[in-house]
């Protein structure tokens, strides 16, 4: 991390929801005392989508009176909008997941909606765009009749106007051809803090893009869900085991880190999601058999999903899983971890390290502003979600 600026490796110090005692000492000696530019850390914290953890350790630690008065304004009012959005959308969603729940749709929630009730319990924390849900294949008929009947639309927001576009039936059945989820489901709202709700509905953790795809059995994710209670035990879905939501969310980190799709929007090297998964195994690496775990990943040909998301996390925060366990799911060639466009049938490799990119607004600039020649898969399934208009 030598490379990196001191406000860099401020955001990185603070990524967690606990630090230790070495590790307060240690900001204190190498940050809070110096004179920092917060414009630069506050554009970096938004980028991550990680600015309210970082706000909330400054105040935790009583480093808060050395941000600037506005950009602590800026983190505080933003705090306490994300809380109210949040809040919103959990008491809106909640008549829909029990309707699914009493229909004996098995809805699973996953990432924000898992993690905030779960991991981060403090609906300020973390920023969701939507809410993301996983269902088993044969039942997405009758979730989808539900969601709708509780006024959502499937389709698109066109943003020049405020409008939900409706999808034709031929971009429903387009999406699903080359997808893992469906179109978006999108209602509008009246509320300050949130425009809409948007629900994305997912039958499977793993891409379905060209040379993605993997044979993992999904019905072992649904057949082991447990119970899980939110908004203060008003809802009822269901949430994976621990090892499969770890998996999930290895997966997730994996598809945004190595597609061109995810890439573009810059969401390859989002420190929020390397967040959610250490978190995560702190919170739940006790209830996980790390030994069955490596032996269903390399079984099933997915190890080196989760290695890539958990090599790259520990460049972060340190060894957090057991050793052993890196160790058997570790691929025998790891030049992989550093291409990506691997959709495609040339991949591209990063000439700067990991940690060095997380920071670095020009670290794809490799890929041109004429991407016709290359990226082909992408643009063909994954660029534009709505095409072949009827």
């Amino acid at each position: 991390m030598n490379e990196l600026k001191a406000e860099e490796k401020l955001i990185l110090s603070l990524i967690k929801l606990e630090l230790t005692d070495s590790e307060v000492e240690s900001v204190e000696k190498n940050f809070i005392s110096k004179r920092l530019n917060w414009g630069y850390i506050a554009r970096w914290m938004f980028e991550h989508r990680v600015a309210m953890v970082v706000y909330k350790n400054l105040l935790k630690y009583n480093w808060a009176n050395r941000i600037p008065g506005k950009w602590r304004h800026l983190f505080e009012y933003y705090y306490l909008a994300n809380r109210e959005r949040n809040k919103y959308i959990y008491e809106a969603i909640t008549p829909v997941l029990n309707d699914l729940y009493e229909n004996k749709v098995h809805c699973i929630a996953l990432k924000g909606l898992f993690l905030n009730h779960m991991v981060y319990n403090d609906l300020g924390l973390r920023q969701s765009k939507d809410i993301d849900l996983f269902f088993p294949e044969d039942e997405l008929a009758l979730a989808t009749d539900i969601i709708l009947k509780h006024g959502f639309i499937q389709g698109e927001i066109d943003r020049n106007n405020g409008q939900i576009i409706k999808a034709t039936r031929k971009e429903k059945i387009f999406r699903k051809m080359i997808s893992h989820e469906l179109i978006s489901f999108i209602k509008k709202t009246n509320n300050q803090f949130c425009e809409y709700i948007e629900i994305d509905v997912q039958y499977d953790i793993f891409s379905h893009a060209k040379r993605l795809r993997v044979p993992f059995n999904t019905e072992v994710l649904h057949s082991s869900a447990k119970l899980l209670e939110i908004n203060k035990g008003k809802g009822r879905c269901y949430q994976f085991k621990e090892e499969y939501n770890l998996l999930q969310l290895c997966s997730h980190l994996y598809q945004d880190s190595v597609m061109f799709y995810g890439i573009l929007q810059n969401k390859d090297h989002e420190l929020s999601k390397y967040m959610d998964i250490y978190e995560f195994v702190k919170h739940f690496g006790r209830e996980i058999s790390w030994n069955d775990f490596s032996e269903e990943l390399i079984e099933n040909k997915v190890n080196h999903i989760v290695y890539f998301a958990l090599a790259h996390a520990e460049q972060i925060y340190g060894v957090f899983v057991p050793e052993f366990f890196s160790e058997r799911i570790k691929p025998k060639d790891l030049q992989y971890l550093n291409q990506f466009g691997v959709e495609e049938k040339n991949p591209l490799t990063w000439t700067k390290p990991f940690i060095e990119r997380i920071f670095d607004d020009n670290k794809w600039k490799k890929i041109g502003s004429d991407t016709s020649a290359f990226i082909t898969e992408s643009v063909k399934n994954y660029m534009y979600p709505f095409k072949n208009k009827d």
